[in-house]
């Protein structure tokens, strides 16, 4: 399941990415509250999810998942990004390359 924080009608919104279009979550407040309360909401929001009836995502304008985070950490090799459009890959050069280590503080949001 690919969730999201979208704004539409001037109103900032978290969201389920089913294809090329987002079906609201239906949870009132962000992302964070919806990642804290995560496996009471599951359930419901896999069936909206299936049951669709989306808006397609061009008719939104994509937020950060995560607004106003309170720690942004970043540790690493930075080849590939997380793009909106997709993931982005860096050309990998022996200069761009640097010791990857690794911290996931338990207030760590992280994905994949």
């Amino acid at each position: 399941m690919k969730l999201a924080t979208y704004t539409a009608n001037g109103q900032t919104r978290t969201g389920i990415v089913v294809g090329d279009q987002i079906v609201d979550s239906g949870v009132s407040g962000t992302m964070i509250d919806l990642i804290r309360d995560w496996d009471r909401l599951k359930p419901a929001l896999e069936v909206k999810a299936a049951a669709g009836g989306g808006v397609p995502l061009s008719s939104v304008k994509l937020e950060a998942p995560v607004q106003r985070p309170g720690k942004i950490w970043a540790i690493g090799d930075a080849s590939t990004i997380a793009m909106p459009s997709g993931w982005l890959t860096l050309r990998s050069t022996a200069a761009a390359r640097v010791s990857t280590s690794f911290s996931e503080p338990n207030s760590a949001i992280t994905s994949v």
